[in-house]
């Protein structure tokens, strides 16, 4: 079984994205992105774009 979702592992994706896509900005979805993750929550939701 994997790990939950983290504070820390969305920074390291965060960055990592960043460092390869250079996103204008990333958008997180549901729960994760209001704080609200449970301990057996395994995944979560992005968006990536270059938005003008």
């Amino acid at each position: 079984m994997s790990d939950p979702v983290t504070t820390e592992l969305l920074d390291d994706v965060v960055r990592r994205i960043v460092e390869i896509a250079h996103p204008r900005r990333i958008i997180l979805f549901g729960s994760v992105a209001r704080g609200q993750n449970a301990r057996w929550q395994k995944t979560a939701k992005w968006q990536l774009g270059n938005v003008e």
